[in-house]
């Protein structure tokens, strides 16, 4: 079973003056990634994927979430595991009031993950970005607190 490291740079910082969590909008703070790996527990130099908190704006109160597993993490409920313990994360420690999760039309899997965790499917960011040389669409899912699953 692979463990969460939670070894990685924040996504905010506490103010020395006031102990507050900062990190709105536009400062350097806010552009940061938690980024804790995910790794077999026997086995440190194993990764089986990533996770991140991103995008975080304290001013409007939201991140956003997102991850990725390796093949052979896949089927074994990491990837809810892990969405799970980020957004609880994100609610208690950031405080903030919206999660986002997207991820491409034809990622099936990811969309399950977010659903089992309770994320709201809002619609589709058509040619929301480019991906591989060519525009792709976005689905967008939220999370609001107290609809995590």
């Amino acid at each position: 079973m692979p463990a969460l490291l939670l070894a990685a740079r924040g996504a905010v910082h506490r103010s020395a003056r006031t102990g507050a969590l900062r990190g709105g909008r536009g400062s350097a703070a806010s552009r940061r990634r938690a980024q804790p790996g995910l790794v077999e527990g026997a086995d440190l130099d194993r990764v089986w994927g990533g996770a991140s908190v991103y995008d975080v704006d304290l001013d409007q109160e939201r991140a956003a979430v997102g991850f990725w597993l390796a093949s052979r993490a896949r089927g074994r409920s990491v990837a809810t595991r892990t969405l799970r313990l980020l957004s609880r994360w994100a609610f208690d420690q950031l405080a903030v009031a919206r999660l986002e999760l997207t991820c491409a039309p034809d990622n099936v899997a990811s969309q399950r993950v977010a659903d089992r965790c309770g994320f709201v499917r809002e619609g589709v960011l058509r040619s929301h970005m480019r991906f591989q040389g060519e525009r792709r669409d976005t689905v967008v899912f939220s999370l609001l607190p107290g609809e995590l699953r």
